[in-house]
């Protein structure tokens, strides 16, 4: 309010002055009727030119925002660009299976291929490439076959790598389209005691200890390996589920024995394993330390919880469904044992059947190996 009183006093000051007349001298009006007008006038013309210069100067920002704007989202768009155009050069023109790439495929959303409506992502496929180029081109330890990538050989090695791991994708996909029809999974719980198990096997070993190898090996740290040894808990937890064949074998070679038939006579009956087969199903004596490489850590721990005389319910291993009895405890470490083993469909068979019917479509294309080319 007070500037406005002083513009007005300015306005005043600065309209003509009509000369003075002489007055009464009892006159002492402070302002007539005119000269209020005259105010009221020039505050009025004086607001409507600061709201018409405020209109104007508020267009103008709104025209610069929006300018703002589309040149923010112009830029966004073209960078975006630029990266999927980038990414797909990188991952479906030149294959490449570098860091860069894989860090490109967590965020481009390229597929390498289609199982049965079953999307396998390119990250899924690198996930267990370079794993595997990693072993051979970075490894430096013991048993180590490093390869040179730069040379004829090398590069067919590579080729060979890119078609296994793309296989072992496909298949790990088959297995999550199974697993949901199934309602079956692999809880957290279920990861975990897998894992100390593998633990206890290498030795009462830490995590950390692992952690060291993975990296040496594979360049993994430990949560990478969690998520690939959950796959492979539910690939044996769905290809033991789906196989009804080998199901239907294993529970008629229980009820043969629930039904006191001799062990020897159901092994010869139903035991897949040729060469115990042949010998009743004896397969001599097993040593039960966890560095045995015959047996997984789970049948080593059913055999050494198994009394003498005893005979096992199933167990589950990747490939196959066990019975075993207990001929004979030696000590500790040493049982004589017979085994019936009723091995259920590898992952290859249903692979190859949808391969047949057309249901594997791949947006990669692999160079054919050259059978005998490389030593």
């Amino acid at each position: 309010m007070n500037r406005i009183s002083e513009v007005g006093k300015r306005v005043v000051r600065k309209a003509p002055v009509s000369p003075v007349q002489p007055t009464p001298a009892k006159t002492t009006q402070l302002a007539t009727p005119q000269s209020q007008g005259e105010l009221d006038e020039a505050l009025k013309v004086h607001r409507d030119e600061a709201l018409k210069r405020g209109r104007r100067h508020k267009k103008q920002l709104k025209k610069a925002r929006f300018h703002v704007m589309v040149g923010s989202l112009g830029f966004i768009f073209l960078v975006t660009a630029l990266f999927f155009g980038y990414s797909f050069y990188l991952l479906q023109k030149k294959q490449s299976y570098s860091g860069l790439a894989y860090n490109a495929s967590r965020i481009a959303p390229y597929n390498a291929s289609n199982v049965d409506g079953e999307r396998v992502s390119y990250e899924e496929y690198l996930f267990i490439l370079k794993q595997n180029v990693h072993y051979l081109v970075d490894f430096n330890g013991v048993g180590a076959e490093k390869i040179d990538v730069k040379t004829e050989d090398g590069n067919k090695i590579i080729e060979q790598k890119k078609r296994e791991a793309l296989s072992q994708a496909e298949g790990y996909a088959f297995i999550r389209k199974k697993a949901r029809d199934l309602n079956i999974s692999i809880s957290d719980a279920d990861l975990n005691n897998s894992i100390n198990e593998l633990l206890v096997l290498r030795g009462n070993s830490s995590k950390e200890e692992l952690a060291t190898t993975l990296r040496a090996h594979y360049g993994w740290d430990v949560s990478d390996y969690e998520r690939f040894y959950r796959q492979v808990l539910l690939k044996k937890k769905v290809l033991s589920s789906i196989d009804e064949v080998a199901k239907v074998q294993l529970n008629s070679a229980r009820d043969q024995l629930s039904d006191g038939v001799a062990f020897e006579e159901v092994a010869k009956a139903y035991s897949d394993d040729e060469i115990s087969k042949a010998n009743s199903g004896r397969i001599g004596k097993v040593n039960l330390k966890l560095n045995n490489i015959n047996f997984s850590y789970t049948v080593l721990e059913a055999l050494k919880n198994l009394p003498e005389g005893a005979t096992s319910e199933p167990v589950v291993t990747n490939d196959a469904f066990y019975i075993f009895k207990n001929i004979k405890t030696y000590s500790e470490d040493e049982k004589e044992v017979q085994m019936i083993r009723v091995q259920f469909a590898p992952i290859e068979k249903y692979m190859t059947e949808l391969e047949a019917a057309g249901k594997i479509r791949r947006n990669i294309k692999l160079s054919e190996p050259e059978i005998g080319k490389v030593e």
